[in-house]
């Protein structure tokens, strides 16, 4: 109930953004530098940085992976390496979960036979347009590689003949990402 009350009143970022996503609780890894982190042999580390490695990791686990939610218990998409536990055990329990996740609170669990995973996929603004994470950062990279892919016309006179190939370009790509699961249909 603490977390809940810190990310929905201290901090007000609950509907925030969808271009943000929260985890909890910390998770305990092995000290990296004892002059800097203290004479513990293991810490207690914010999830940040091991989610973007399992956002990563989701990612290039297939063509289209980007569509994939960064979340479950696949060794190749969901499970924190390196995690060695949690700073709460609470975390474990499923009714503790079940409070957490519709406060838009990812929470990092593991269950018996199972490594340590993320066990959420929203992002701070469930209600907008792209509630989870991958909707969102499916979107992102739609919208880059779009405006890459045509960084050819920025200096072309706006023509009929500039104008389809921008189009082919642009329907192409789609296409292809449509097929890799970008979107919810297949037309």
């Amino acid at each position: 109930q603490a977390m809940v009350t810190y990310v929905t009143v201290t901090t007000s970022l609950k509907g925030m953004s969808e271009f943000g996503a929260i985890y909890w609780p910390r998770i305990e890894v092995l000290n990296p530098t004892k002059p800097v982190y203290g004479t513990d042999d293991k810490i207690y580390a914010y999830p940040s940085g091991w989610a973007a490695g399992v956002y990563s990791r989701t990612d290039n686990s297939k063509p289209g992976g980007i569509y994939e939610p960064p979340a479950g218990v696949d060794q190749n998409i969901g499970v924190i390496d390196g995690c060695l536990g949690f700073e709460f055990d609470s975390v474990l329990r499923e009714p503790v979960r079940d409070v957490v996740y519709p406060e838009l609170i990812n929470p990092i669990t593991t269950e018996e036979g199972f490594e340590r995973y993320l066990d959420g996929v929203y992002t701070l603004q469930a209600g907008g347009n792209f509630p989870t994470i991958a909707e969102r950062r499916g979107v992102i990279f739609i919208e880059r590689s779009i405006k890459l892919g045509l960084q050819f016309a920025r200096h072309r006179n706006n023509d009929e003949s500039l104008r389809a190939r921008c189009r082919r370009t642009c329907e192409l790509f789609l296409y292809v990402q449509m097929k890799l699961g970008a979107f919810r249909s297949q037309t």
